[in-house]
This record gives C-alpha cells, sequence and structure tokens, in this order.
C-alpha cells in the first residue's frame, strides 16, 4: 500500500521510442497521440534512421528528443532508442501506428503499480484495426493478422490480441535485444535473455495500423525488402535446423507458387506442382471469409500471396547481386 501511495505522490517516467526512417506522412500523428495523453511525466524520443524526407524536420517543431543516425535498420534505431532513455517504463511505438486512447499511458502506469512495480513486461489486450478504410488496405489487414480471427466491425477488420505494451527499462537495457543485421523482422528475431516478471493488464486499448497497410505501394516495398533480408535470415537460423526448415517452407510457399504458375503456363504437367499451393491459397481465402463474411475482401488473399511472392523473389536477387559487388545491407 505504502509503494501505491508512493507511485502515485510520484509516478515513474515513461519513455516513448519512435524509431523513423522516411516517416514524413505519420511522424506527426504518431508523436501527438502521445502527447494529447494525460500522463506526466513524459519521454518521447523519435530516432531518425537516416531518413531522406521532412521527418526529421517534422519531428523537431515537437517536445520531444530527436536523435539522428545514419541509415541502419529498425533494430538499431530502436537499440538506441533504448539505451538513451531515461524513463522507468519503456514503450518502442511504430512511427505510422496510432493509439487513439487518451488513457493508454495511464492504463500502462496503473497496471505497473498493481504489480508491485515489479513487472518488467506488461502486456494489454489491444484492438487493432487499419488506418485506412479502402477495400485493399482491409484485405491487407485481414492477410496479415489472419491468425488473430479478424472480424468485421461496422465494415472495417478488427483484431484483439495480447499487445506487449511496455518494459521496465532496467530490463529492456539489460536483457533484451533487437538483431541489428538480419533486416526486417526485427520484432520476430527480438532476444530476451532472461524470462520476465509479466503482469496482463485489466484495462483494454486500442492501435490503429498504418505504414505498410496505407497502399499496396508501400506493402510491395516491404515485401521486397523482407526477400532482401533473407540471407542474413538464413544464415542466423543455420543452427536451428527445424526453425530454419518452417521458415524455408514459410517463405519460399510464397516464391514457389509465383515461379511454379509462370512455368506451368508454358509446361502444363508442371501444374500439378502448384496444387498443394493453390489449395493453400484457397484455404486462407476460405479463412478469411468465416472470420469477416466479406466475399469480395477474402478473394484478394490469393492475389496478394501471389504478389508477395513475386516481392520476395525480387528481394532475394536484389540480396544476391548487392552480396557479389559488396554492398549488401540489412537496411532497407
Amino acid at each position: 500500500m505504502q509503494e501505491q501511495n508512493r507511485f502515485l505522490m510520484n509516478p515513474p517516467k515513461i519513455s516513448v521510442v519512435i524509431p523513423a526512417y522516411n516517416e514524413e506522412e505519420y511522424i506527426a500523428s504518431a508523436i501527438e497521440c502521445f502527447l494529447k495523453m494525460t500522463y506526466h511525466p513524459l519521454e518521447i524520443i523519435v530516432v531518425d534512421d537516416g531518413s531522406t524526407d521532412r521527418t526529421a524536420e517534422i519531428a523537431s517543431n515537437f517536445p520531444i528528443r530527436l536523435i539522428r543516425i545514419k541509415h541502419s535498420g529498425p533494430a538499431r534505431a530502436k537499440n538506441i532508442g533504448i539505451k538513451e532513455a531515461t524513463g522507468e517504463l519503456i514503450i518502442i511505438h511504430d512511427a505510422n501506428d496510432v493509439i487513439p486512447d487518451a488513457n493508454f499511458l495511464t492504463k500502462i502506469f496503473e497496471t505497473y503499480v498493481s504489480s508491485g512495480a515489479r513487472a518488467d513486461l506488461i502486456l494489454m489486450p489491444m484492438r487493432c484495426f487499419p488506418r485506412k478504410r479502402g477495400l485493399i488496405h482491409k484485405a491487407m489487414f485481414v492477410r496479415d493478422y489472419l491468425a488473430y480471427k479478424p472480424k468485421m466491425e461496422d465494415g472495417v477488420p478488427v483484431v484483439k490480441l495480447l499487445h506487449t505494451a511496455a518494459f521496465k527499462g532496467e530490463f529492456l537495457k539489460h536483457y533484451a535485444q533487437y538483431m541489428e543485421d538480419l533486416g526486417t523482422m526485427e520484432d520476430i528475431f527480438f532476444t530476451i535473455k532472461k524470462e520476465p516478471k509479466k503482469v496482463i493488464s485489466q484495462y483494454e486499448s486500442a492501435r490503429a495500423i498504418g505504414g505498410a497497410m496505407d497502399s499496396l505501394k508501400q506493402m510491395m516495398s516491404r515485401w521486397i525488402w523482407e526477400g532482401k533480408s533473407l540471407p542474413p535470415i538464413w544464415m542466423y537460423l543455420k543452427k536451428t535446423f527445424l526453425l530454419k526448415a518452417g521458415y524455408a517452407i514459410y517463405i519460399t510457399s510464397f516464391i514457389t507458387v509465383f515461379l511454379l504458375l509462370i512455368f506451368s503456363s508454358l509446361f502444363s504437367p508442371l501444374l500439378l506442382f502448384c496444387l498443394p499451393f493453390i489449395a493453400r491459397a484457397f484455404y486462407r481465402m476460405g479463412k478469411a471469409y468465416f472470420y469477416t463474411r466479406h466475399l469480395i475482401l477474402s478473394l484478394f488473399l490469393p492475389l496478394l500471396d501471389l504478389l508477395q511472392g513475386l516481392c520476395y523473389f525480387i528481394g532475394l536477387v536484389k540480396a544476391y547481386i548487392l552480396v557479389l559487388v559488396k554492398k549488401y545491407s540489412p537496411a532497407k
């Protein structure tokens, strides 16, 4: 009780780390959503990852701390932001997402206090939905979050998941790290050296997902980057055979179906090899319809699967060309 009273009188500082690369369209709304929240003391750190647009200029107009680094990828930007953060609690927030809940930070604080300030990791139920409401935006969102059983609410796909809301700063600095040489998918390969003490918040919040979800062009750019990241990820997983094999099957299913469909148009017997992939595409499309009851939206999924296969293939070719000329970098 005394511990709770102490925090109520002197609440802990919360640091929000926002890594950003060419996010001039989104960075203002990402910063503003936290400045509009009622919680203090608050520290917002924007780590500009060598942007070539007006990201840093726009961010500098707000009462935040701006750190500019050479373009190195989101993992390094996050690690630097974590290192520089001075808050007792640290939140990692994507520059293209918005949290419309004005009480989000207060909910994190109250959850932390309820744990006796012993929690290393605060989890919070979160309703996620796409920022834009066009059909293609909804389809891309449903495809990316299909595993979370998206449901339509007022014509918008929504998923409910347990979100990593915040870390205790001391724990994050000493026992966790983003792998900097693996390009994209840094959240997947986030390493924690010690099991954190977790607490699940009794509160629920919301998150509007933007960035790649906002246009097909941006999504294709992300997929090409993911394809470009495959070589270092493959090397990283070389000691974990099962994980490596599973990851390879997942990735190559998109690439293989694209290539097989091309060759099967020239050699019809090869169409038989496409059948497992075609069956998988129809299965995913059926799941999307089962969850959303939106037929047109569900029909987009096989097309997006094929497009991802094309983009991964382009990214992979690009990666090996850059390796040959000794100019490869995991950054986008």
